[in-house]
C-alpha cells in the first residue's frame, strides 16, 4: 500500500462516528447515498477517491472538511498531498509558489471576517444564511452539529457559503456578503467590510 493510501486509512481511523456522520453529510449530492449511508470511514475514503474527490494531487474537499469539524491534529496529514507535484526545471508550475501563498493568505483573511461578522449577526444569522442561499439542509445540520453554540454556528453558516463560492474572488465575495446585510438593514456591518474595519 502506497504512503497516500496509509495516511488516508490512518485519517479515516482516527474519526469518530460523530464525524463520520458530518462528512457523510459534506458528501451529499457528490457521492451515492445508498453506498455512502453504512459506509465506514475506511470506505468512506474509498469512495471519495472513486468519486473524484480526493487525490494525491488534490485533498481540498478533504481538508476543508477538517477545518469544518476542527481537527487539525489530522489536517496535518494532508499537507503534503495538497501541493502540486514536483516538475523537471524546465517545467513552470501551474500554480506559483507566491501565488499559493497569497491564496492561502486571502483564506485566512476571509476565515477572520467571516468570524468577525459571525459575532455581529448571532441573531440573524439563519436569514443572512438564506439570502447568500446556504440550503435550509444545510443550516439545519448546522444548528444540529453545533447546538452548543449559536456564535459557532453563526460562523459555520457564513463558512458554508464561502465555501460554496471559493471560485469567486475575495472582492466580489466581501461586495456580495456587504451588499446582503445593507439590504438587511445591517448597514454599519457593510460599511466595516467595505472600509477594511472588520
Amino acid at each position: 500500500m502506497d504512503d497516500f493510501r496509509v495516511k488516508l486509512m490512518t485519517l479515516a481511523e482516527n474519526l469518530d462516528k460523530e464525524e463520520l456522520k458530518k462528512l457523510k453529510f459534506a458528501c451529499t449530492g457528490k457521492v451515492s447515498k445508498q453506498r455512502s449511508e453504512n459506509a465506514t470511514s475506511i470506505e468512506m475514503m474509498e469512495l471519495l477517491e472513486q468519486n473524484g474527490l480526493v487525490s494525491r494531487d488534490n485533498c481540498t474537499f478533504l481538508a476543508d472538511f477538517l477545518h469544518t469539524v476542527h481537527r487539525g491534529d489530522l489536517l496535518q496529514l494532508l499537507p503534503g498531498f495538497i501541493e502540486p507535484p514536483t516538475l523537471p526545471p524546465s517545467e513552470s508550475l501551474p500554480f506559483p509558489k507566491q501565488e499559493r501563498q497569497q491564496n492561502n493568505q486571502d483564506d485566512n483573511e476571509m476565515r477572520r471576517i467571516l468570524s468577525n461578522v459571525a459575532k455581529r449577526i448571532i441573531k440573524e444569522w439563519k436569514m443572512v444564511a438564506r439570502v447568500l442561499r446556504v440550503s435550509d439542509d444545510d443550516i439545519h445540520c448546522i444548528v444540529h452539529d453545533y447546538n452548543s453554540s449559536i456564535l459557532e454556528q453563526a460562523y459555520q453558516g457564513l463558512f458554508k457559503w464561502y465555501s460554496l463560492n471559493r471560485h469567486k474572488t475575495s472582492v466580489d465575495l466581501l461586495e456580495s456578503l456587504a451588499a446582503v446585510l445593507e439590504n438587511r438593514g445591517r448597514k454599519d456591518i457593510a460599511d466595516d467590510i467595505r472600509d477594511h474595519q472588520i
